[in-house]
Order: C-alpha cells, then sequence, then structure tokens
C-alpha cells in the first residue's frame, strides 16, 4: 500500500487495535473448557451454553446498541465495549459457579464486545467509499491477530499458572490499545455519504408501485445476506470453538490443538487484507467462490486428522491455515456486500439487526457440539452441520451477488 493510502485507513487500524483484544478474550474460551468442566463439575454442553449465550445475549440488545451509536457515534461505542470487556473478563476469572461464568462472559463482556462490532461496522461504512472491503479487511485482521496471540499465549499462561491466574492476567490487555482508539476521528461517523445506483434513484423517484417493488427487493437481499450470515455462523463457531477439544479426543497435545487455532487466526489476519483488495478489484463472487474452494479442503482437513498418522500435526496446522483463509473472506464477503447495500443513517440499528443471524448459528452449532460430545464422545456431528452450512452460506452470497456484479458490467460495457 502506499503512503497515501495508508494515512486514508489510519480509522481501520485504530478499529483493528480494538478487535485484536477484545476478540482475543472472547475466543480464548476453548481454552477454558476442560478446566470449567472439571472444577465446577459440569458436562460439556452446559460449558458451551456459556458461548451461546454470549451469541445470543449480542444478538438480543445489539439493536438497541445500534440505534445508540447512531445518534452518539461510534467512538464512544468502541471506548465503553473496551470497559465492559475489562470488566467482564476479569470477573469471570474470579466465577465459582457456573451462573457467575454466564453472567461475566456472556452478560458483561459480550454488551462489549457487541458494542465494538457495531461502532466499528459504522463507521466504516460511513467514512469508506470505493475501498470499503478493504477497510473492513483491515480491522478484521486485529480479529484474526487477537484470536491467534491470545489462544498460543493462553495456552502457555494456563499450563504455567492455572486458569483463574491466566484470565486476570488477560483481562487487562485491552487497556493497552485505548490510545489507538482515542485518535479515532470523533466526527467521522457524521460524515455519511449515500451513493445510490441509478436503478435505485429512479425508483426512488418513479411511481408508488415501483418504490413498493425496490422496497421488496431490498427486503429480499436483506434476508439473503441475514441467511449467509446465520449460515457462517454455523461454520465460524463450530469449527473453532469444537477444534481444540476435538483434536485432544482424537489424540493431539492440547499444545498442538491451541497452535492449529493459532494458525486459523494466522490465516484470517492474511485472508482478510488479501480478501479485501481482492473483492475491491475482482468483486464478490468470484472472491467468494475462490474463498469456498479454499475453505472447503481445509475444513475436510481439520475434521479428518488423526494423531499417529504420518506427518498427522502437519496435515492439521495446513488444513487450519485454509480452512481460517477460507472463512476470513467469505465472512468479508458478507460484511462488505451488507456495507455497499445498506450504508445510511440508520446502519448502526440495520447492523444491529443484521447482527441477530449470526448468533442463531452460531449458539446452535456450540450448543449441539457439546450434546454430541456428551452423547456419542465425538464432535463430527457438529462439523457435519458447519459443512452444510459452508454450503449455504456461499449459495446465498452467490445469490446477492453475482446478479449486481453481471448487471454492473453491463452497465460499464454500455457506457463504454
Amino acid at each position: 500500500m502506499t503512503a497515501s493510502r495508508l494515512y486514508r485507513l489510519r480509522p481501520a487500524f485504530g478499529l483493528a487495535a480494538a478487535m485484536m483484544s477484545v476478540w482475543g478474550l472472547v475466543y480464548t474460551f476453548p481454552l477454558f473448557v476442560v478446566p470449567l468442566a472439571t472444577e465446577l463439575h459440569a458436562d460439556r454442553a452446559a460449558i458451551a451454553g456459556i458461548v451461546v449465550a454470549i451469541l445470543f445475549w449480542g444478538a438480543l440488545v445489539g439493536p438497541g446498541l445500534g440505534a445508540l451509536i447512531d445518534r452518539f457515534g461510534p467512538r464512544p461505542a468502541v471506548l465503553g465495549g473496551i470497559g465492559l470487556s475489562v470488566i467482564g473478563y476479569a470477573a469471570f476469572s474470579q466465577a465459582h459457579e457456573l451462573w457467575q461464568a454466564y453472567v461475566a462472559f456472556a452478560g458483561i463482556l459480550g454488551t462489549g464486545q457487541t458494542l465494538i462490532y457495531l461502532g466499528a461496522n459504522v463507521l466504516i461504512a460511513r467514512t469508506f467509499a470505493g475501498e470499503r472491503a478493504t477497510a473492513y479487511g483491515v480491522a478484521y485482521a486485529g480479529l484474526g491477530i487477537g484470536t491467534g496471540l491470545y489462544a498460543f499465549g493462553g495456552q502457555l499462561l494456563v499450563d504455567q499458572f492455572g486458569w483463574r491466574t491466566a484470565a486476570l492476567l488477560l483481562s487487562v490487555t485491552p487497556l493497552i490499545v485505548v490510545p489507538a482508539v482515542l485518535r479515532l476521528h470523533p466526527g467521522a461517523a457524521a460524515r455519511v455519504t449515500i451513493a445510490r445506483s441509478p436503478a435505485s434513484a429512479s425508483a426512488a423517484g418513479g411511481s408508488s408501485e415501483a418504490r413498493r417493488g425496490h422496497r421488496a427487493a431490498g427486503i429480499g437481499v436483506f434476508a439473503l445476506i441475514c441467511f449467509s450470515s446465520l449460515s457462517l455462523g454455523l461454520v465460524d463457531e463450530g469449527i473453532y470453538q469444537n477444534l481444540l477439544p476435538h483434536a485432544i479426543v482424537v489424540g493431539f497435545t492440547p499444545a498442538l490443538a491451541a497452535l492449529a487455532l493459532t494458525a486459523v487466526s494466522l490465516a484470517y489476519v492474511l485472508a482478510q487484507l488479501v480478501g479485501g483488495a481482492a473483492m475491491d478489484r475482482f468483486g464478490a463472487p468470484r472472491t467468494a467462490l475462490a474463498a469456498f474452494a479454499v475453505g472447503a479442503v481445509g475444513m475436510v482437513g481439520v475434521v479428518t486428522a488423526r494423531s499417529g498418522v504420518p506427518l498427522a500435526s502437519v496435515w492439521l496446522l495446513v488444513a487450519a491455515l485454509l480452512y481460517g483463509a477460507g472463512l476470513a473472506v467469505l465472512l468479508l464477503v458478507r460484511l462488505a456486500t451488507f456495507a455497499e447495500r445498506f450504508a445510511g443513517p440508520r446502519f448502526g440499528f440495520l447492523s444491529g439487526i443484521f447482527a441477530l443471524a449470526y448468533p442463531i448459528g452460531g449458539s446452535f452449532v456450540v450448543w449441539f457440539g457439546g450434546l454430541a460430545y456428551d452423547l456419542w464422545r465425538s464432535y463430527l456431528p457438529a462439523f457435519g452441520v458447519s459443512a452444510a452450512g459452508l454450503l449455504l452460506a456461499v449459495g446465498a452470497l452467490l445469490a446477492v451477488t453475482w446478479r449486481r456484479d453481471n448487471a454492473g458490467e453491463t452497465a460499464l460495457r454500455k457506457a463504454s
């Protein structure tokens, strides 16, 4: 990237720092599944319910928080999200009953995470034009960096100090990124530019029947994007939350399983940066198809890797890299497509509604993974649900983007 482009993207780097720290905390949860089950005498389904709760809580409060962000701007939301995340994670480290872990991790930390997610979406959608996918890629690369660093570093801390001390030490780390968030321009979200296509402009100025048709088409697109988000929740949470305990079940060491999570996160970082630029250049459909091919190969590899087979550890890590890369780009295509179609003065509120979809799929597959282990001592049924989600998500994204991209190319040819 050129120096001028890096300067234009500086708000995205500040958001990347916030996401790095808070998503790092949230996605350390697989490290605590076994210690929590042992110390609190709870089964895996009940422990997995904490992840279900954080997803559903974020969905429940999302529309209200989004409306507040529309009114007061994204920077206070991101700062408030960091504060709540520190408090919630510190409280989680001191939980001695399962309900206390639910309140701290799902309620307090979940609210903080939702504030940061919605604040970042609003700021990027309202600040960037023409390179929105790239900006999302930069910001969400912080998510991958955080999950990788915290998963591997957190496992080392757990091994050295125990899970409570490790969680308490990790809880203060988001405070390090506060200076970067303070540099976010406080008025960035006030500069709202709504770009209309010729079709939408004519529909807005046409007959009431044309406006109704345009509105119905918009609702259909919104529903398809939400469905893709639900399906990607089945993929993302189903693989990430179950990968570590599954790898241990099939014979890998906890350290290697944590390294596989780090590989997912590393690939996520690189793919976010490359995928954003690819989407801006080649369009969403082609980018989504390429990501699907890479992610599907990686998913099969992660699920089928078994300890004791020659080069099994290498294959697990390579498969984790492929899966993380494919998933990251699909999530980016979903988010950038949503922002492109619906950015406007009420984008925070719409983002809150949009955020309802992902937790439905994610929470179900996490709960189902715990239940599958309790019943059959296997996470394979949950991985089967994730595979179905991958197919459904790609189908929905292509249904939204393919026709639009082709229409854009046709208009460009006519203009030339």
